[in-house]
């Protein structure tokens, strides 16, 4: 087996589904048997799944007249904009989102919405992009998005009442960093945006997450479509961006061909795969995470893993998943990551997980470290082959595709 295998598993494309099933019932002009006249006539046609998801997006009005830049596939990150209450600093009425997207390739366009303007006392003064850095540590800055020498801003009241601020920032008016450099870390998801007011002004020396501006991100920005993505895959791991701590040379490998479940069969044409690498002595299980031919339009919520099947299922390293982005935590159209609007296969998340979780002060936090499977006994799982994998996506939130974790390289070519 080719270790490249790893990195890049093959995904069988899907294929249109044709079920002489339904044909025969609708013959015999059985509609309800057929699985409803809808599908069954989209079928028969020779309709794609997936071509039968958009019309029912269509239906239930998912569809838009206008896309945003992350919509159309140029990379974009974006995150919530919440009072820096947590600090006890501000609890303003103002709140909004952020969509910075890379429009050409050295310039950020940006997208910053609020529920409402700030008050004529307190004007706004500048949005910055940041590197998050430790407390009392200087950050630096990647992007200044309104604010110093940046010229190039529309201010537009919404018939909300809400305030749209758009705009671009281009060399040389990024930041401290190269323009490569800032694009990095908005890719690696190290950078977070702060809004600066006349009450809540842009400290001499801003400090990431933790200086007193008025507005601050909901955590860094995060990729918000498959294009946003860094190469590899996103990161999902605890310690950062450390390297995998196992070379698949020494790794004891399982992997997860992703497949359709009982209930979305006849409804997605998805494919995906899971490759694990567990480390010699147990310590560390590094992950690849790859899907394609998921619909336009679908967003990507979660890859959770499970011990067992059926009801009785239990979720398993909880609170540590894959990946993971719960619906609406995203400013996308139903909260979760965009995926490519021509099915490509591409690398979701990366990274690994360890022994280490059980040390993980989140444990207390959720109030469920009695009851959480640890880490050690998902290693026994595995061992069993009773871990399975599942994909949760807008169109399926409960999971369009799963597959069961077998000891073996994935299948090549």
């Amino acid at each position: 087996m080719c270790i490249s295998a790893l990195l890049s598993p093959r995904i069988i494309p899907g294929q249109c589904l044709r079920s002489s099933y339904i044909e025969q019932k609708r013959r015999n002009g059985d509609q309800q048997a057929a699985g409803g006249t809808d599908r069954a006539i989209g079928m028969l046609r020779g309709q794609c799944p997936r071509t039968a998801a958009a019309d029912r997006r269509k239906r239930t009005g998912r569809a838009r007249t206008a896309l945003g830049p992350e919509e159309r596939g140029q990379p974009s990150w974006g995150a919530y904009l919440t009072p820096t209450d947590s600090d006890g600093v501000s609890d303003g009425p103002t709140r909004g989102s952020v969509v910075v997207t890379l429009s050409a390739p050295e310039r950020l366009s940006f997208n910053v919405t609020l529920n409402k303007p700030f008050s004529g006392s307190d004007p706004l003064q500048s949005i910055l992009i940041s590197k998050p850095a430790f407390i009392n540590s200087t950050a630096a800055t990647l992007a200044t998005l309104v604010g110093g020498n940046a010229s190039n801003t529309q201010l537009v009241t919404n018939p909300d009442g809400g305030v749209t601020i758009t705009g671009y920032s281009a060399p040389p008016l990024l930041g401290d960093v190269p323009f490569q450099q800032a694009l990095a870390n908005l890719s690696w998801g190290r950078a977070m945006v702060n809004v600066y007011t006349a009450n809540y002004p842009e400290p001499a020396d801003p400090m990431g997450c933790c200086n007193n501006a008025e507005l601050r991100s909901e955590g860094s920005l995060e990729p918000l479509n498959a294009a946003s993505l860094p190469p590899g895959g996103l990161r999902q791991d605890h310690h950062g961006y450390e390297d995998m701590p196992v070379s698949p040379a020494d790794a004891r490998p399982y992997s997860a061909v992703l497949v359709p479940n009982d209930s979305t069969a006849s409804l997605t044409n998805a494919t995906g795969m899971v490759s694990l690498l567990v480390a010699p002595d147990n310590s560390s299980i590094t992950y690849n995470v790859t899907l394609g031919n998921l619909a336009p339009g679908n967003e990507i919520y979660n890859v959770s893993i499970w011990f067992g099947k059926g009801p009785a299922r239990q979720l398993g390293w909880f609170p540590y998943s894959l990946y993971s982005f719960a619906s609406n935590r995203l400013p996308t159209p139903r909260g979760g990551l965009l995926v490519p609007g021509n099915g490509a296969n591409f690398t979701l998340a990366t990274g690994w997980i360890g022994s280490f979780v059980e040390k993980s002060p989140l444990k207390g936090i959720t109030g469920r470290a009695l009851t959480d499977p640890t880490y050690s006994f998902g290693v026994q799982q595995l061992a069993a082959n009773n871990v399975y994998i599942v994909i949760g996506t807008a169109d399926f939130p409960k999971g369009e595709l799963e597959g069961q974790a077998v000891l073996g390289w994935p299948a090549s070519e």
